[in-house]
């Protein structure tokens, strides 16, 4: 059974079913098990859990690392007090996926970026159908 601290700070909770994943503020993949690289965003995270499952093929969608039309964040509102939102330039966040990409890529894994408008030249585009095996 696992503990982990209570967002109040006064004590801890047991967690019967959980397995914990440590994060560090490293760039690239990490091929530590039970660790994945920060990179700043929960997108950046997400790509290291798969690979951490043994994944062979990631397929990105929404994934842009840019501002929408009107200079929003995200596709709803940003977020309340506790969680972070993007930075206002996300050029940072944006040049931490390369060295991500470059240890995928030399890991036999693909990356496919379904995302309409992205900032990710990097990475391989195609439209969902395409990804899918399902376009016409």
């Amino acid at each position: 059974m696992s503990t982990w601290p209570t967002s109040a700070g006064e004590g801890y909770f047991k967690i019967a079913f959980a397995n914990f994943v440590q994060v560090v503020d490293e760039r690239g993949l990490s091929t530590h098990s039970k660790r994945i690289n920060a990179g700043g965003n929960s997108g950046y995270q997400a790509i290291g859990l798969a690979y951490q499952w043994g994944v062979a093929r990631i397929i990105l969608l929404g994934y842009d690392f840019q501002r929408g039309p009107s200079g929003e964040a995200h596709h709803h509102p940003n977020h309340v007090r506790g969680l972070l939102n993007p930075p206002h330039d996300m050029s940072e966040w944006v040049q931490r996926t390369v060295q991500l990409g470059i240890d995928l890529h030399d890991s036999g894994v693909e990356v496919v970026n379904d995302t309409r408008r992205t900032a990710l030249a990097w990475i391989e585009r195609q439209s969902i159908g395409e990804a899918l095996g399902i376009a016409k």
